[in-house]
C-alpha cells in the first residue's frame, strides 16, 4: 500500500466532459478545488455548473494546477490537441482522471490490469472473486466506474483495468500487483508506432515497488522481450502465467469459453491468492461468474444452436480467441479493419462452417478467407444476420466477433453488441415454442 495522499491543487481544468470528466468534476467540488470545462461535442452539462463552462482558449493559463485530460484525446500522437499544446507551452501539467483520483484518495491495495485484449475480463473475474471471498473491493478505471467516482477504500482492494492512454498520464500510479495480460499491436497511431505503445503498457509494470508483484504471459515474442526486461530491470517480484498456471484452471463455465478465458482466470487467481484468498475459494468464484456484456456474452439459443456476442472483439486477435473457443461456427465480422486483418484468425479458419462479412471491411475480409471457407458479403450487420440464419445446422454456433471497430455503423462496440442481441431476441420471438427458445435469456 504505496500511495501517498499529496496534492496542492487549488484549480484544474478539464478538458472532455465524458464520464471520466465528469467524475473528476465531482470530486474535484466535493474537495472544493476549483474547476473550469470544456468539450468540443458539447455545449453544456446538466452535472457541471454553467459557469465552470468555459471555452478552453479562454482559461487563465497560470492559474491551472493541472489539465484533466479525456483518454480519447490526443496528448501527443499522432497529432496533439490545441488545449494539450496550450497546456505545454503555459507548463500546466497533463493528467488523467485515474491520475487525479490517485492524488486525491486513499486506495488501499491497488492492482493493476493491462493488456491489448482480455483485461476487462479478467478485471471483471478478479472483482468477482474477492468479493466472493468478502473482501471491501472497489473495481473500475477503464472498465465501467472512473476512479474518481469511487468512494475511498483504505483498508480494502481497488481493482484498475488501465488503458494505454490512462497509463502515460498517470505518473503517481503505484500499484501492488500489475498484470500485463498480453501485448499485440493496436492503438498504433497513438503512440507513435509499437515501440510506444509497448513502453506503455510498461509504465504498468515500472510502477511496481520491491514488496509488489508483476505478472506477466508466457506468449509472443513481443511479451518475450517485455518480460526480459521486466527480469533485468525491475526491483518487484515477477511471476510468468505459463502453461501449467493455465492447466489447473478448470471451469465449464459458458462465459469463461476458451483458452484466452482459461488464462485470463488463471491471472485472476494468482491475483487473489496474493490477496489471501484460498484455492477452494476461487474455484468456487470462477464456477459462478457471470461475465461481461460483450465479451462471448451468450444471448440466446435455440435447440443446439446458440447465438453469443462478442461485439468487443474489435481487432483480429481477440477474434482469434473466439473462434478457437468454438467448433461449427457461423461467424460475422465486419466495420472498420483494424492494421492485423484477420492473419491471427487464419489458425482457426477450420473452425468456421461459413462466413458473413459485412460492412465498410467486407471485401477485404472476403478476399482473406475466400480460399479457406464458404462466405459471403453484406452491406449491414442486419443483412449478414438475416442470411446467416436463413440456412442453420442442428448444432452450432452463430457468432458475432467482429475482428474491427465499430466506427462505420455504430457509434461504439457495446452499441454493436446491443444491435445483434436485439436481432437474436427477434429472431428468436418468431417460434415461442418452449422447447425451442431454451438458453440464456437475452
Amino acid at each position: 500500500m504505496r500511495q501517498v495522499v499529496s496534492h496542492k491543487m487549488q484549480h484544474i481544468a478539464i478538458f472532455g466532459a465524458g464520464l471520466s470528466g465528469r467524475a473528476a468534476y465531482k470530486r474535484a467540488r466535493q474537495l472544493g478545488i476549483g474547476c473550469v470545462v470544456h468539450d468540443d461535442h458539447l455545449a453544456m452539462h446538466e452535472d457541471i455548473a454553467s459557469t465552470d463552462w468555459q471555452n478552453w482558449q479562454s482559461w487563465d493559463w497560470q492559474a491551472l494546477d493541472a489539465l484533466v485530460l479525456s483518454p480519447g484525446i490526443a496528448h501527443s500522437f499522432p497529432a496533439p490537441h490545441e488545449v494539450a499544446v496550450a497546456a505545454k507551452s503555459h507548463g500546466v501539467e497533463i493528467i488523467s482522471e485515474v491520475e487525479f483520483g490517485l492524488r486525491t484518495g486513499h486506495w488501499g491495495k491497488l492492482v493493476v490490469i493491462t493488456g491489448t485484449n482480455g483485461k476487462s475480463t479478467t478485471t471483471a473475474l478478479t472483482g468477482h472473486i474477492l468479493k466472493s471471498a468478502g473482501l471491501d473491493v472497489r473495481v473500475g478505471g477503464n472498465l465501467g466506474t472512473a476512479l474518481c467516482e469511487m468512494a475511498d477504500n483504505p483498508d480494502g482492494v481497488t481493482i484498475l483495468e488501465l488503458s494505454s492512454y490512462q497509463l502515460e498520464t498517470s505518473p503517481s500510479l503505484a500499484p501492488d500487483i500489475s498484470a500485463l495480460l498480453n501485448i499485440t499491436p493496436d492503438h498504433l497511431d497513438r503512440h507513435g508506432g509499437l515501440d510506444g505503445y509497448i513502453e506503455a503498457k510498461k509504465i504498468a509494470l515500472r510502477a511496481v515497488g520491491s514488496d509488489g508483484l508483476c505478472l506477466l504471459s508466457d506468449e509472443s515474442e513481443i511479451m518475450a522481450g517485455v518480460r526480459d526486461w521486466a527480469k533485468a530491470s525491475l526491483p518487484a517480484e515477477i511471476m510468468v502465467i505459463g502453461a501449467s498456471d493455465i492447466a489447473q484452471i478448470a471451469t465449464d463455465n459458458a462465459y469463461l469459453a476458451g483458452a484466452h478465458n482459461k488464462q485470463n482466470a488463471a491471472f485472476a487467481s494468482k491475483i487473489a491468492q496474493k490477496c489471501g484468498v484460498s484455492d477452494d475459494d476461487i474455484t468456487s468464484a470462477i464456477a459462478d461468474f457471470v461475465g461481461l456484456d460483450h465479451r462471448l456474452q451468450p444471448v440466446g439459443a435455440r435447440g443446439d444452436i446458440s447465438f453469443v456476442n462478442d461485439s468487443k472483439a474489435t481487432n483480429g486477435d481477440a477474434s482469434a480467441k473466439a473462434l478457437g473457443a468454438y467448433e461449427n461456427i457461423i461467424w460475422l465480422a465486419g466495420g472498420r479493419a483494424k492494421a492485423d486483418g484477420l492473419a491471427a484468425c487464419e489458425p482457426y479458419f477450420t473452425h468456421i462452417t461459413r462466413a458473413h462479412f459485412y460492412g465498410e471491411c467486407a471485401a477485404e475480409f472476403y478476399e482473406q478467407a475466400k480460399d479457406h471457407m464458404s462466405c459471403a458479403t453484406h452491406d449491414t450487420l442486419d443483412e449478414a444476420f438475416d442470411s446467416a440464419t436463413k440456412s442453420l445446422p442442428e448444432a452450432g454456433v452463430i457468432l458475432l466477433s467482429p475482428a474491427a471497430a465499430s466506427f462505420d455503423q455504430f457509434p461504439n462496440f457495446g452499441a454493436r453488441g446491443r444491435h445483434f442481441a436485439a436481432l437474436v431476441s427477434d429472431y428468436l420471438a418468431k417460434d415461442t415454442s418452449p422447447s425451442e427458445t431454451g438458453g440464456q435469456p437475452c
